[in-house]
């Protein structure tokens, strides 16, 4: 797989409140950056892949709770030759490795990955330094079916949990409530699983990019699974290109996803 272009947006904190708008609002713009920079159109895309997994405030009106953001975006962006299925909560890493298979296999030649968070909806009060942050990214890739994929578990963890809110009287109510509570040593666990995702993708020395799920030294944001997405902005902003492997978190197994993607280059590369 190559990447070929990328844009992504987090929402300033202060935003991150219950007027906050909708997911699409902030998604749309991202999505036709990085098919600008791509150098292509809305009719060159033969794939949207959506992911998120926020449970509301996704579409168009915040008393829906859904749909998932797949189709609103693809009815926005005038897609109509594109296939589409969203991911929903699969892990980045995992998600581009899938696209990749499956792009490869079904010969779609260019795909949009898109990637909404809204937390709005969301008390992530018992969630220790986990923090599931508001953003927009989108990613343009090319599937060649050469992505490798390993995962590590991170043992001892429990998985990440939306308990439901069942009393829902108001579109600015709370939807869930999320529980993650850690072990005291989690970190060193999550930096051991990263390294023997790492070794088991088997990919040499090529330089990886891990997302940023925890607030660490008491900050007050990180960058979550838009990670990958900003530092992939960065990279070919500057012209660079080459290999990398992306490494991302997945809260609900808990574990590590890693996988190996080129980036750069153009869609002709």
């Amino acid at each position: 797989m190559r990447v070929i272009s990328s844009a992504a947006e987090l929402a300033p904190v202060d935003r991150m409140d219950g007027d906050a708008g909708m997911a699409i609002d902030r998604l749309l713009p991202v999505a036709r950056l990085a098919l600008d920079r791509a150098g292509l159109a809305v009719a060159d895309i033969d794939l949207i892949v959506t992911l998120s997994l926020s449970p509301d405030r996704l579409a168009v009106d915040p008393a829906i709770v859904g749909p998932r953001i797949g189709h609103p975006m693809q009815r926005a962006l005038g897609a109509e030759r594109a296939y589409l299925f969203d991911l929903m909560d699969c892990s980045l890493a995992k998600a581009l490795h899938v696209i990749d298979v499956f792009g490869w296999a079904q010969a779609y030649r260019r795909v949009l990955v898109l990637r909404s968070e809204m937390g709005t909806g969301l008390d992530q009060s018992e969630c220790g330094s986990l923090r599931i942050v508001d953003g927009a990214a989108a990613l343009v890739v090319v599937p060649d079916g050469r992505s490798r994929l390993a995962s590590a578990p991170i043992a001892g963890v429990a998985p990440l949990v939306f308990a439901l809110n069942p009393h829902i009287r108001h579109p600015l109510d709370i939807k869930a409530c999320l529980h993650f509570t850690p072990p005291v040593d989690f970190l060193p666990r999550h930096g051991q699983a990263v390294e023997a995702a790492l070794e088991r993708v088997g990919v040499g020395v090529a330089r990886h990019v891990v997302e940023s799920w925890f607030l660490e030294n008491g900050g007050t944001s990180c960058a979550g699974p838009f990670t990958l997405p900003l530092a992939l902005s960065h990279f070919l902003a500057e012209g660079d290109s080459g290999s990398l492997v992306a490494v991302s978190f997945d809260p609900f197994a808990p574990g590590i996803d890693a996988a190996s993607i080129e980036f750069g280059g153009g869609q002709d590369a």
